[in-house]
């Protein structure tokens, strides 16, 4: 019995939709590619900043104990770092250990406050503000008192080394005073320039 053209015309329509129905409704039900990506960056970002956190934290304390071979352990062996009251910068582990160790006796407590985080691959990039009690001087200078807490920003960069994270590169930038920095909008306002 001839099989009639509409009808092989129907048929043949239902050979070709039913398999692409059924690819339709089979992937919508399937997770996106893209969402286990992201799932997976954010989870890898949440455990960096965790890991991150602590790292920073154990950098803390050998600072405030003036633990040099602590702080060392913590610095990658190209660290570039400009400390605190040091308008020069230091690169290399030997340039930034004698620079610590010329440091260290004279500064003390240190905060952080958290501004921004970014991971990228191997590298996190962190800055805080900061707030840096000096330690008040000893022998015939403690009269004077304390000298004043120093603020500021910091930029860290944190490289991911054996599985955690180093010290790749420290900025310290301190806030200028309000006079300084009334003086310096002043000069920029007469049409001189910025230092």
């Amino acid at each position: 019995m001839p099989v009639v053209p509409r009808f092989r015309a129907a048929l043949i329509a239902a050979a070709v939709l039913l398999p692409l129905s059924a690819a339709r409704g089979h992937a919508q039900v399937l997770p996106n590619p893209r969402d286990d990506t992201d799932e997976r960056l954010s989870q890898y970002r949440s455990e960096s900043l965790r890991e991150a956190t602590a790292m920073i934290d154990q950098w803390r304390a050998a600072w405030e104990a003036d633990d040099l071979r602590a702080l060392m352990r913590l610095y990658d062996r190209k660290a570039l770092v400009q400390l605190p009251g040091d308008s020069a910068t230091q690169q290399g582990s030997a340039a930034v250990e004698t620079a610590l160790k010329n440091q260290l006796p004279m500064v003390g407590r240190i905060d952080f406050g958290l501004l921004d985080a970014e991971v990228g691959g191997n590298l996190l990039y962190i800055f805080q503000r900061y707030l840096l009690q000096p330690v008040a001087p000893t022998g015939a200078d403690s009269t004077a008192g304390p000298p004043p807490a120093v603020m500021g920003t910091t930029t860290l960069v944190l490289m991911r080394e054996r599985g955690g994270w180093k010290i790749r590169a420290q900025m310290f930038l301190p806030t200028p005073e309000p006079g300084a920095r009334a003086a310096q909008a002043a000069a920029t306002a007469d049409g001189g320039t910025q230092d």
